[in-house]
C-alpha cells in the first residue's frame, strides 16, 4: 500500500500507450530508461466453473509446494523472530496465508 500511495503523484493522469522516463542508480551509476504503461495480459478463462475450481486447486497445490519448500531453507530463528511483540513474525504470516487458503479452498 505504501508503494502505491508514494507512486500515485507519478502515475496520476497517465494512461495507457503513455511513455515515461524513469532515472535510477546502479551504485553510483545514474542510468534513464524508458517505460511504456501497457495493460497486463489477460488471464485465459476456463470454459466452465468446474473447470475454474480445478485450475484453482492446482494452482493452490502449487503455492503450497513452493511455500513449503522455501521455507524449508529458512532457520527456524528466522521464521519465529518478530520486530516487536505487537507485529506478526514470518510463522504467523505464514499460518495465516495457508488458513485463508484452506478457507477458500473449502468454497472451491
Amino acid at each position: 500500500m505504501l508503494i502505491v500511495t508514494a507512486l500515485r503523484p507519478a502515475l496520476d493522469g497517465r494512461q495507457l500507450g503513455d511513455r515515461v522516463d524513469v532515472v535510477f542508480y546502479r551504485g553510483s551509476e545514474r542510468k534513464i530508461t524508458s517505460l511504456e504503461f501497457i495493460a497486463p495480459p489477460k488471464p485465459e478463462a476456463p470454459p466452465a466453473v468446474g473447470t475454474l475450481a480445478d485450475v484453482l486447486r492446482t494452482i493452490y497445490a502449487q503455492q503450497q509446494t513452493i511455500l513449503t519448500e522455501l521455507l524449508n531453507e529458512v532457520p527456524e530463528s528466522r521464521l519465529t523472530w518478530t520486530p516487536d511483540v505487537t507485529k506478526w513474525g514470518a510463522k504467523q504470516v505464514v499460518a495465516h496465508c495457508r488458513m485463508t487458503l484452506w478457507r477458500i479452498r473449502g468454497h472451491i
